[in-house]
Order: C-alpha cells, then sequence, then structure tokens
C-alpha cells in the first residue's frame, strides 16, 4: 500500500484564452510490488490513483498513475 500527497503548479486556460497558474492538490494512494534484483538494489512498480479529483486536474477522473523505478542502498 502507498499514499501521498502533492501539488502540482500548472498554467490553465480559459475560454478566452487568458491563462493563470495556480496549484493543483494530488492524494495518490494504491498498492504496489517490490523486487531485489541485487546486493543492495531493487526494482519497483506501482499503480496510484488520484483520489481528491480536483476540477482543475489536467487528469482524466480515475486514471491510474503508473510508477517504475529502481531504488539502491548503500
Amino acid at each position: 500500500m502507498h499514499a501521498e500527497y502533492a501539488a502540482f503548479n500548472y498554467e490553465l486556460y480559459n475560454p478566452l484564452g487568458e491563462s493563470n497558474r495556480e496549484w493543483v492538490p494530488f492524494l495518490f494512494v494504491g498498492a504496489g510490488y517490490s523486487q531485489p534484483i541485487g546486493g543492495n538494489a531493487w526494482l519497483n512498480a506501482q499503480v496510484l490513483f488520484d483520489v481528491l479529483q480536483s476540477s482543475k486536474s489536467p487528469y482524466n477522473d480515475w486514471e491510474p498513475f503508473y510508477s517504475i523505478g529502481v531504488g539502491v542502498g548503500f
């Protein structure tokens, strides 16, 4: 299980073509998997969804976010 809060700054346009920068909040929740790939390294994969569903979000409602990464410990 995973949850994280984020706020992204977007340039939003109104129907007249005028723009305005605004902070748009996100609360991502989802699940993932971690697999060791070496002594101190691992591969992570996650599927996250934004549960706040702000009307100013540039994304479609309930559109999944996929995240794949590698972690290394020292």
